[in-house]
């Protein structure tokens, strides 16, 4: 799993996936922590969260207002990790290239752990750079706004950034997961990001809320939303967190599955 892990990270460090991956995860960071704290004149004090399942309203003045930007980008942030992880493992299929990581390395699970958690590392380490960029950005725009951001440098804010951090760093590699899962079972990169895509930011609100008006607290979209935002008025924390680990084991195991069986023929 090792040489697995680190043949990945030779692909990950190319430029395409640097500029790609840590450049869209630290840009929308950096753009939703301008905009919120720049229309903060219009509900002073407070940011709101995008429609559609993404994360709450973070009150600026607040001990996490500093990572606002990051809790607001949580949601976009997935959908990059699944996007890069299908994009990965379906670029394996698509190229051949796993029939020769096969024969170097015919255990199959030490092959797919290895890629995943290359990616989750690859996240993690992404999140922590946007969510620095997003300090760095709030801390001078706050001033320059006349929002109060004493609050920002007490140990409350410390830990209350560090949750938002985990929450956002968790949702991701779920999100993640979920690309894996689709990547593998497609083997395409564009239907399997298109479909990940098409239900994360559509398919929970437009067509499964309309008819089951519970679909927020036990579905994908909707659980993850409440995982970033620390938990919501309709899902508790520790049950998104619950429900999210839930996802990720059901989606690893299918993705497992899937990678055991299939015959490598090209």
């Amino acid at each position: 799993m090792i040489a697995a892990f680190r043949s990945e990270w030779i692909k990950l460090g190319r430029r395409n996936f640097i500029l790609g991956g840590f450049g869209a995860v630290i840009g929308i960071a950096l753009v939703l922590t301008v905009l919120g704290i720049l229309n903060a004149d219009a509900d002073p004090g407070s940011v709101g969260g995008p429609p559609g399942g993404f994360s709450g309203g973070v009150d600026l003045e607040s001990a996490a207002g500093w990572m606002s930007g990051v809790g607001q980008a949580g949601s976009f942030i997935g959908i990059i990790a699944l996007s890069l992880f299908a994009a990965n493992i379906a670029a394996e299929f698509s190229t051949g290239s796993i029939r020769v990581l096969l024969t170097a390395q015919p255990r199959r699970m030490k092959v797919l752990g290895g890629k995943i958690l290359a990616l989750s590392a690859f996240v993690v380490l992404a999140v922590l750079y946007a969510s620095i960029a997003s300090a760095v950005a709030a801390f001078p725009l706050a001033a320059a706004q006349g929002i109060d951001n004493a609050a920002w440098t007490t140990a409350a804010a410390i830990g209350a950034g560090l949750s938002m951090y985990v929450n956002v760093t968790l949702a991701a590699l779920v999100y993640g997961l979920f690309g894996i899962m689709l990547g593998m079972i497609t083997r395409s990169s564009a239907i399997s990001i298109a479909a990940g895509v098409a239900y994360f930011l559509l398919g929970e609100t437009l067509l499964l809320q309309p008819v089951w008006d519970q679909a927020g607290q036990w579905l994908p979209a909707g659980v993850l939303g409440a995982l970033i935002a620390g938990g919501t008025d309709t899902v508790a924390y520790s049950t998104a967190l619950i429900l999210a680990a839930g996802y990720g084991i059901v989606t690893w195991g299918i993705a497992a599955w899937v990678f055991q069986r299939r015959d490598i023929v090209d």
